[in-house]
C-alpha cells in the first residue's frame, strides 16, 4: 500500500480513532484487519526501539501481548479495545507521555537509565552525569573513547559490574549522548 506504515502510529497518537479513516478502504471496513494492522505497527515500533530502553519496551510488549490475548476472548466491545490500542500506541511513540517519571528525570536518556536501573532515580542521575562528563566527541565510534565512558559507568555501578555493558549499550543508543 502507498501509505507509510510507521506514520500510522503517529496518526493514531495525533488523531485517535479518526486516523482509521486514512486507512485503505479494504482495511478500514474490516474491524479485525484494523486491529491487526494497528497491532503489527505498534509491535514493529516496539522492536525498533527495544535497544533504546529495553525495560520500558519490554513492558510495552507485555501490554500488547495482553491486548492480543484479550482480543481472542473478544469480551470487550470493539471501540473500547481500539481505544486501548491507541493508548498503547501513544506510550510506545512517546515514552514520557505514559509514564510519570520523577521530576529530576528530564531527558529520554535519563528515562532510559531510570527504567533500566530498577527505577533508582539517584543512580540514574549519577550514571547520566558520569556519561555526560566522560564522553568525548564521537565517543560511540572510538574504542578508546567508549572505554572511557564504560569506566565512568563502572565507577558508579561498582557493585553491579554485570550491568555495566547493558547500560553502556543503552547509552550508545541515546541521541542525547
Amino acid at each position: 500500500s502507498s501509505f507509510d506504515d510507521l506514520s500510522l502510529v503517529q496518526l493514531l497518537v495525533k488523531e485517535g480513532q479518526s486516523a482509521i479513516d486514512s486507512l485503505p478502504a479494504g482495511i478500514k471496513n474490516n474491524r479485525e484487519l484494523i486491529a491487526e494492522v494497528i497491532r503489527s505497527n505498534v509491535r514493529r515500533l516496539i522492536v525498533d526501539r527495544q535497544s533504546v530502553n529495553p525495560a520500558y519496551y519490554d513492558k510495552m510488549s507485555n501490554i500488547l501481548n495482553g491486548l492480543i490475548e484479550q482480543s481472542k476472548s473478544d469480551v470487550e466491545d470493539y471501540e473500547e479495545y481500539l481505544q486501548k490500542l491507541i493508548e498503547l500506541a501513544k506510550m510506545v511513540e512517546n515514552p514520557q507521555s505514559g509514564t510519570s517519571y520523577p521530576t529530576a528525570i528530564t531527558t529520554a536518556a535519563q528515562a532510559a537509565l531510570y527504567d533500566n536501573l530498577g527505577s533508582d532515580e539517584d543512580l540514574a542521575l549519577k550514571v547520566d552525569n558520569a556519561i555526560i562528563t566522560s564522553k568525548q566527541d564521537d565517543w560511540k565510534n572510538s574504542r578508546i573513547k567508549t572505554k572511557i565512558v564504560r569506566n565512568a559507568i563502572k565507577k558508579v555501578l561498582a557493585e553491579d559490574s554485570d550491568q555495566v555493558d547493558v547500560i553502556l549499550n543503552i547509552a550508545r543508543e541515546q541521541s542525547d549522548y
